[in-house]
């Protein structure tokens, strides 16, 4: 039987067993949306390809840190957006 990683279980299958790792921690965060914004995130999740208004986040976080990592290998100093300020 494989040995489990730290903070993973075993599951028992017919044939084989293996280790399934621990969810890492999760953090809340509360923010303010526009209202097009969350229309945006309410159709990802009706539209069946999202199963939450969570997963959507991430698959956007996602998608920012990618860009980020582009623009740094690019030799790019400054990000777009990089002016912006929230408006309070």
């Amino acid at each position: 039987m494989i040995a489990p990683l730290q903070g993973s279980r075993i599951v028992e299958g017919t044939k084989t067993s293996y280790p399934i790792p621990a969810m890492p921690p999760k953090s809340t965060i509360t923010t303010s949306l526009t209202p097009e914004l969350t229309t945006f995130i309410a159709a990802k999740v009706a539209s069946g390809h999202y199963f939450s208004v969570s997963k959507v986040v991430r698959a956007a976080l996602r998608l920012l840190v990618e860009q980020d990592r582009r623009h740094e290998l690019s030799g790019r100093s400054e990000r777009p957006n990089a002016g912006e300020r929230d408006a309070r």
